[in-house]
């Protein structure tokens, strides 16, 4: 169950860079830096082509006011050039500024003298930016497919386990198996603009989870839950760049057809721009009250009972616009009826996603890679004696990833991951492997 969950959030966090790339790049673009371009413009302020190829190379190397100030210096020559207005609104859109984008985007979607072409963009980046500006907003993405997993059911790897300290034969029933199960995954968020001076908003996040496997039906899971809380903005105390989200959250799981766990609590989550060129820092707590629910395929699940945990670090950083990295440290804390069962997490987790052209694959959009990695160390508090009398439970755990987004619309991907679990334990019982593969459609709106 754990490795399921852990790969929808994967390929939900997995989404392409903001693309504002211009159709009519000049080649050599590309081949000159944005710093030797920059100083070519400083002999040549006035020069259309350069200004052009310097607006290129800033935008695609995360630059975009520097990008801005390039194409208007280009207006402020030219003022008939309705491409260079489109994307100078592409660009204030990008950046947050949408009044100055409403002002370049508004008069080429209600012209008729520009060209077919222009105007229809102008009218798509205008949607965009009346979305993002709307008092209530609603994204959201759905994902669905098929995925194969060489041991979904985590058995161990050994073909004896211990039952009360005892070597016993690993029975048939328990013994490791590859099966497949088709997915379906939607999330989605609700924003409303509190209209504040500090950017103040309500948000309410939600995620819904079902899968159905060919054989290992104890294992098909449905799973939903929600966060509701407010956004503040904390310029407000001198903290530019800030925002504090305090949440509410509840949570459903069923497991083979039956009621597994259902959970609520409370949590933050605190986010920090340190400043351009500079990573962004994420702080979050959790705290949540679980009940389980014991079944045929689960007897024990109801010693699970307890609290859980969640301490969270994140460092963020983008180079360019077209990668970016973050690398985090986790620590969850599972409070359970017995000593056994009852454990602290602790891991280092880091996310490399790199976006690139490759046509004629791309169909006009960049193909986005993601890296992931993670590793867990986790010691339990005590002996479960069901299994071993006498010896404390200590896991270690690599978790690998990597995964391909082919856009094929601004809004609809193939997403495929390819991912491997790898749990070592000094209790036989608990180590296992396991190598995933989930391929489909997504749908961003």
């Amino acid at each position: 169950m754990r490795w399921l969950l852990a790969l929808a959030v994967v390929v939900m966090t997995m989404s392409p860079p903001p693309e504002c790339a211009f159709a009519d790049e000049p080649r050599q673009a590309v081949q000159v830096s944005e710093d030797q371009l920059f100083q070519q413009l400083l002999a040549n302020p006035t020069d259309v082509e350069l200004n052009l190829r310097y607006a290129v190379a800033a935008q695609r190397q995360g630059n975009v006011e520097g990008a801005i100030s390039a194409l208007e210096r280009i207006l402020a020559a030219h003022p008939d050039l309705a491409n260079v207005r489109l994307k100078l609104g592409q660009l204030y859109a990008q950046l947050g500024s949408y009044t100055m984008a409403l002002a370049y985007l508004e008069p080429l979607a209600a012209s008729d003298s520009v060209p077919a072409a222009v105007k229809a963009d102008a009218a798509a980046a205008l949607r965009e930016v009346n979305a993002q500006t709307a008092r209530s907003r609603f994204s959201g993405t759905l994902f669905a497919g098929s995925q194969w997993q060489n041991n979904p059911g985590a058995a161990p790897g050994a073909p004896f386990f211990l039952v009360a300290g005892v070597p016993q034969q690993v029975r048939q029933s328990f013994a490791k198996r590859p099966d497949n199960d088709l997915f379906a995954q939607a999330s989605g968020q609700y924003v409303y603009d509190l209209q504040t001076p500090d950017h103040d908003t309500i948000e309410a996040d939600g995620l819904a989870y079902v899968s159905s496997f060919r054989s290992l039906h104890q294992l098909d899971t449905v799973l939903g839950n929600v966060s509701v809380g407010p956004q503040l903005g904390l310029e407000r105390i001198g903290l530019l760049g800030g925002s504090l989200r305090p949440y509410l959250l509840l949570s459903d799981l069923r497991l083979g057809g039956a009621a597994y766990e259902y959970a609520g609590g409370a949590g933050f989550h605190y986010a920090q721009k340190l400043g351009a060129g500079l990573p962004s820092i994420g702080l979050g707590y959790e705290a949540q009250q679980a009940s389980y629910i014991s079944s045929n395929n689960f007897p024990t699940a109801a010693e699970l009972d307890g609290r859980l945990d969640r301490y969270q670090l994140t460092f963020a950083q983008s180079f360019g616009s077209h990668i970016s990295a973050e690398l985090g440290t986790v620590v969850n804390r599972q409070n359970t009826r017995l000593a056994g069962y009852s454990n602290t997490d602790y891991a280092l987790v880091g996310n490399l996603a790199l976006s690139y052209d490759t046509a004629p694959f791309s169909f006009g959009y960049p193909l986005v890679t993601a890296l992931g990695f993670s590793r867990h160390y986790i010691p339990y508090d005590g002996a479960d004696p069901t299994v071993a009398p006498g010896i404390t439970r200590t896991d270690r755990r690599w978790q690998f990833s990597v995964g391909e987004i082919v856009p094929v619309t601004g809004r609809i991907s193939v997403v495929a991951l390819l991912a491997r679990d790898i749990e070592t334990s000094n209790i036989r019982n608990f180590a296992y492997t396991n190598t995933s593969f989930m391929v489909g459609p997504q749908v961003s709106f």
